[in-house]
Parts: C-alpha cells; structure tokens; sequence
C-alpha cells in the first residue's frame, strides 16, 4: 500500500515532521484516509514522525479499534521518546545494511582486479612512496625468479641492475603533471616498455608499473635500420 506525502495521517505527519492525536479518528480526522477501511473500523489514533538528522524517515502509526482503549495526550509524549529511539536504531540499521553492501562490493571489486592482475602475462608491480613494494604479480616475480620478493621490501633491493628511471626528477615531474611516465628498462637481457601512473588522488600513496615487452620489436627495428644501412 503506497501513502503519498502530505495524504492521509501518516502522510500528514511525514509533510509537517509533527505529531498528530486523534480522540476519535471518524470524528476528528477531515483529510484523506490512509486505508480504505479505516474510517469504519479506527477509533483513537496517535502518529508521530520518525526523524533522523533532521530528516523524517518515517513514522510509528498507533491505532486503536472502536472498542479499544482510548489514547490520551500523555500517551504522545510516550511514543515521540520511542519514536525517537526507533529512528535512531533504524537510521543506524540502514547505515550498517549500506556498509555491508559497500564492503561486499568493494572486496568483490578488489578480488576481480587481483584476479586480472594475476592472470595477466604482463609484469605488473605497486610500490608505496617510499618504493616498498605492496603487490607483485607472478609475471613479475618470475623476472627475478632467483630473487626472493618479499612485501614490504624496497625496490631496489630485487636486484643490482638498474629497473628504476635514470631521470628520476623528470619521472617525478611527468608523474605529477600527467599522472604518468613511460621509459625503457632491460631485464634479464630482455627490453620492457614500463608505464608508470601515479596511485591516490589528490595525495599520492604510491605508484602502479605495467612491463611490456618489446625485445621482438626492438630487434625489428635494429633489422630494418640495418638493411638501410646496407643499401
């Protein structure tokens, strides 16, 4: 059964956030009725509003049948205190439904991401500020398979050859300018293309690097420049 605002007592009371008594609802009440049956069968009536934050979230209807006892003002003031604990219990009942839905979808979200990153035949490593190391694929694992990587461990410490940017300045400046920096690294006698984009906004909490290899074309273009040179 859907009650419009500002229809019926329970609308009535959701439009104007106040409480409204009825001794006897067939007598006192001059608005729409909230249910087909309630002018023949409600006989005292109290609503008050549920209100959260300044916002009515709903309301608590009490009725009494015509024979039934009949409500007093006092009775009002009873059930604004319960109805005020009610919205409360019910805001923080939302408010805890939300934040189970958001962490399920968050960790839903996290595990498709990890299961692409693993799958994925291209190295892919996520360093913190202070280049300690926060996720390593296994692509990137098996470049340095004689290595044990451990999280948590600095960058540099995989290895004596040189995997960070010559120009670390220039990296830095393109970083923070276009959230992004793209160079050339070789590892284990192979030529990867790294690119690098920045992790955390507005505030940097790290950075992202995605290896791909380019031996192949490399070794194309070292071809073709030869047989240029030739002829």
């Amino acid at each position: 059964l859907h009650i419009k605002i500002g229809e019926g007592v329970a609308g009535r009371v959701a439009e104007t956030k106040q409480s409204i008594y009825l001794e006897n609802y067939e007598r006192d009440w001059k608005g729409n009725h909230d249910f087909p049956f309630a002018k023949d069968t409600f006989g005292s009536v109290i609503c008050v509003p549920l209100i959260y934050s300044e916002a009515t979230i709903g309301v608590f209807l009490v009725i009494a049948g015509r024979q039934g006892r009949l409500f007093q003002k006092q009775d009002v003031q009873l059930l604004e205190l319960l109805g005020a604990q009610a919205a409360v219990a019910i805001a923080h009942s939302r408010l805890f439904g939300e934040q189970q839905n958001l962490t399920e979808q968050v960790a839903a979200a996290h595990n498709q991401l990890e299961t692409v990153l693993t799958s994925t035949e291209n190295p892919v490593v996520v360093v913190n500020r202070k280049l300690q190391l926060v996720f390593a694929n296994p692509a990137f694992r098996k470049l340095f398979k004689e290595t044990e990587i451990t999280l948590g461990e600095a960058l540099v410490s995989l290895t004596s050859r040189p995997i960070l940017p010559a120009d670390h300045r220039l990296a830095l400046r393109e970083l923070r300018h276009k959230q992004a920096y793209i160079y050339e690294v070789s590892i284990n006698n192979q030529t990867y293309l790294c690119h690098v984009a920045s992790l955390g906004k507005p505030n940097e909490t790290g950075w992202v690097a995605v290896l791909n290899d380019i031996s192949q074309l490399k070794e194309l273009d070292r071809l073709k420049s030869e047989m240029i040179r030739m002829a």
